[in-house]
């Protein structure tokens, strides 16, 4: 069972007061996140479908203000099911002020699983806590805040309670394997299925470098708990599967697939901001890609206590050491030739964004 230890509840205490210090206009309604798919999309669905539901008692099926009319649910434009926002739905919550409280809430369950997770893995409890607020305190976490990618916060608030659930589930937990199949459930609903299909790829890294307990009965217990997520996540995935044949995503795009990757040329300004120039502001751009990186900044603490913890102890670190390389290649996309092979797998050639 989990235990509300110190180290987690200082990650997350920690990880309220940090956003709630930057975010509080936005938690108390006098300002709203201002990115074109909450403005386009996110606050005028999630208003429309409060007023169906206020007059019905249930969700709309058919969304008719997009492109003459879509299939709502199915239609991977609205994460209606996902709990959070079921529950805004229902209640009424303004939709400006509701996300700001959910991408809030969402740094502090994601803090507070980093905390859990490394804990399990035998850090100590201080550290522990420090690397759940790094975690839930992640420059590009918030990025995807202000421009609206909300699947992307939630699936980070989600990720680290999944590995422990993995964690428990390899060695023998039937509990934790229940749990995991529902967190994972959840992430379907978040309709991130690039990020959940390249997490089953690096899961499976970890596992094959001797993470989880890399045995044959760990990886089948690993398998019950991907088996019991995609069971939870079945009320979305068979309208989607309906629906997706139809949309103009199914054909092969190079270019496409590619368009939002991580262009091997910005992985120098995680460490050094704006080394090739910046693509807009007075100076103009000067950069060799198409978007200003900065965002990527994670500072040096960060990679600094990375190394410390992979030098303290190395046969531990190695798996996650290999799937952390491995999720690099794949955040280059196809520049690089793992990726370049890998959207020719079915179900990978669809994704503009490789992150």
């Amino acid at each position: 069972m989990l235990r509300l230890n110190r180290p987690v509840l200082a990650a997350a205490c920690g990880a309220a007061l940090v956003h709630a210090l930057w975010m509080w206009p936005l938690l108390a309604g006098r300002e709203a996140l201002g990115g074109s798919d909450y403005v386009t999309l996110f606050y005028p669905m999630m208003a429309w479908m409060q007023k169906v539901w206020a007059v019905s008692g249930r969700l709309p099926a058919w969304w008719p203000h997009l492109f003459c009319g879509i299939p709502l649910i199915g239609s991977m434009q609205t994460m209606a099911l996902y709990p959070t926002e079921f529950a805004a739905i229902m209640a009424g919550w303004d939709p400006r002020v509701f996300h700001a409280w959910d991408a809030w809430g969402h740094f502090i369950i994601g803090a507070a699983g980093a905390a859990a997770w490394v804990a399990a893995e035998g850090v100590a409890g201080w550290a522990a806590a420090a690397a759940g607020l790094l975690y839930g305190a992640l420059g590009h976490t918030l990025t995807q805040v202000a421009v609206g990618t909300d699947h992307v916060v939630r699936a980070a608030a989600a990720l680290p309670w999944l590995l422990l659930a993995c964690r428990r589930a390899a060695a023998g937990s039937r509990r934790a394997a229940s749990a995991g199949a529902l967190v994972l459930g959840g992430l379907w609903l978040t309709l991130g299925v690039q990020l959940i299909l390249f997490g089953a790829v690096w899961l499976a890294a970890v596992w094959a470098a001797g993470g989880f307990n890399a045995r044959w009965p760990s990886g089948r217990r690993l398998a019950r708990v991907f088996a019991g997520g995609v069971a939870v996540g079945l009320v979305w995935l068979v309208p989607a599967a309906a629906w997706y044949p139809l949309t103009d995503r199914t054909g092969y795009d190079p270019v496409f697939a590619g368009r939002w990757a991580l262009d091997p040329l910005q992985l120098p300004e995680a460490f050094w901001p704006g080394l090739w120039g910046r693509t807009f502001g007075p100076h103009g751009y000067f950069g060799p890609h198409l978007s200003d990186s900065t965002t990527l900044y994670m500072g040096y603490l960060f990679p600094a206590l990375v190394v410390a913890g992979v030098a303290a102890d190395w046969q531990a670190a190695r798996p996650w050491v290999a799937a952390g390389a491995l999720a690099v290649v794949c955040a280059l996309g196809p520049a690089v030739v793992p990726g370049a092979l890998l959207r020719h797998v079915t179900g990978f050639g669809g994704f503009r964004s490789w992150e």
